[in-house]
């Protein structure tokens, strides 16, 4: 086995893990936030909290890997993992929502770092197919879709708390991937490879740059938004938690199982164009969302949330990693993510309160102006490309 086909692996085992989680946390967290508080507007903190130490670990965590490495790097993101396992788990069996949110809060690094597992797996791969590497690692999320919802089904009452053996589950997964994570065999990394090249306020003003982390960014929150406040639109119309386990289910199943081909479609059809279908397909999940509430309608809309995300997300990655220089990579990989997960981090800490005083329509319909706003930006962007390219008459 090749050093680099291993090194895939790994990180395609460290992303199932951690989307696991993910999927974990999205079908229980905003329903243990409304077990342990009195004030229902409160119920989706923990979340917003958990996208906020990922918002706050991004930057550092991409410049601490240049300097370090990619294992070490990725291990001390899994002790986050590990530590605020531990902490939620405890604070579920006290009754405590105060702490609650400051375990959420570590998982929250925990995914800071994971984050940079798909640029990690473009990084091993050739130039020619690092949209392919992307693709594979990501339909790690497969397994999640399954995985994830399946253990949250069967842990929630597996004590007599309910969820907390669901959260003792982050910490042996965050566990499984500290393990797993001592296998890489990476170079390390070059003193040189983090200098030179240009500014965060350069690279910030970029077009090129612009687009790729605008799409990301109304792609992740406005996707998070809408899933963030769907178990508590599903409990507020009477569904059952597993009616709610088995929509999410679907939802994260979507999100990552077009990875087996949304590499080659960005190849073959370019990032932009990929970015605006996935654009459009959240487009109609909001349409199926404010026509009904049935657990059909939430399937459908889920499901149509999910795909739009992969096409938007990694069709985003895709131009962000053609966007800069090799000695710039830290810098503008650290400088989207923190902005991708600023957007996150308030869509989460919204959600809740949006839901709560305007309803489960208002929270789909929020989102349309976002998305039509960046569909018609990189629509100039790409006019202007094409413009630009046509021989002087």
């Amino acid at each position: 086995m090749s050093r680099s086909f291993l090194n895939l692996l790994l990180y395609f085992v460290c992303q199932a893990l951690a989307a696991s989680s993910t999927s974990v946390l999205v079908a229980e967290s905003a329903l243990v936030g409304a077990m342990l508080t009195h004030d229902p507007r409160l119920a989706t903190l923990p979340v917003a909290l958990q996208q906020l130490a990922t918002l706050l670990t991004t930057y550092p965590a991409s410049h601490l890997m240049a300097r370090v490495g990619r294992r070490a790097g990725f291990s001390l993101g899994a002790l986050f993992g590990l530590l605020g396992g531990a902490v939620t788990t405890l604070a579920i069996l006290r009754g405590s929502f105060a702490l609650f949110c400051g375990g959420s809060f570590l998982v929250g690094g925990y995914s800071g770092f994971a984050t940079f597992y798909r640029f990690a797996a473009a990084e091993s791969a050739e130039p020619e197919k690092r949209e392919h590497a992307l693709g594979w690692v990501m339909s790690a999320g497969v397994l999640a879709a399954v995985l994830g919802p399946w253990l949250a089904r069967r842990t929630k009452e597996a004590w007599s708390t309910p969820f907390a053996a669901s959260y003792a589950l982050l910490f042996g997964m965050a566990l499984l991937a500290l393990l797993c994570l001592q296998l890489l065999r990476v170079p390390a990394p070059q003193a040189a490879s983090t200098r030179g090249g240009a500014s965060v306020r350069e690279i910030a003003r970029r077009p090129s740059f612009l687009i790729a982390a605008a799409a990301a960014m109304v792609a992740g929150a406005g996707m998070n938004f809408v899933m963030t406040a769907t178990p508590l639109a599903m409990a507020k119309g009477h569904h059952s938690f597993d009616h709610t386990a088995f929509v999410i289910q679907w939802h994260v199943l979507a999100m990552f199982a077009p990875s087996f081909v949304t590499g080659r479609l960005i190849s073959r059809f370019g990032a932009p164009q990929m970015v605006l279908a996935g654009l459009l397909v959240s487009t109609l999940c909001v349409v199926v969302n404010v026509s009904g509430t049935s657990v059909a309608h939430f399937w459908t809309g889920q499901f149509l949330l999910g795909l739009g995300w992969n096409f938007a997300f990694l069709g985003a990655t895709a131009l962000l990693a053609r966007a800069h220089a090799p000695q710039e990579r830290a810098t503008a990989q650290g400088l989207n993510d923190c902005l991708v997960f600023s957007s996150i981090a308030i869509s989460s800490l919204l959600a809740g309160v949006v839901e709560h005083a305007v309803g489960w329509r208002a929270v789909n319909l929020a989102i349309l102006l976002p998305v039509g706003a960046v569909a018609l930006a990189i629509a100039a962007h790409l006019r202007a490309e094409r413009a630009s390219q046509r021989p002087a008459v």
